[in-house]
């Protein structure tokens, strides 16, 4: 089965660098994910969640985000983008509410 991807692009208020390593905590601790890559320099970062009640719950066989962190180039805070590539499991399909699906 092909993986699906969708990407969402926001602005935020924060420093691209505090941004960064706040998200990079926040993952330290967390054991529903594994982190697959990291690039501090360029602000990218790539986890899988492995978390199987959270996979099952949606039908996912895989799920995985990257996120990349660049500063705006007024100074005034980040643009994230999201990207969000999965795999769902064949059988009935069911996308979770915190994926936005293109229109």
């Amino acid at each position: 089965m092909a993986l699906n991807e969708y990407t969402h692009e926001f602005d935020v208020k924060s420093q691209a660098d505090d941004l960064f390593k706040d998200f990079m905590k926040e993952l330290e601790d967390n054991d529903e994910v594994g982190i697959e890559a990291e690039d501090w320099e360029k602000r990218v970062i790539t986890r899988n969640v492995i978390s199987t009640d959270f996979l099952r719950k949606y039908n996912y066989k895989t799920y995985k985000v990257t996120a990349t962190i660049t500063p705006r180039g007024d100074g005034d805070g980040s643009r994230v983008k999201w990207t969000v590539k999965l795999e769902m499991i064949p059988g009935e399909i069911h996308v979770g509410p915190h994926i936005n699906s293109p229109t």
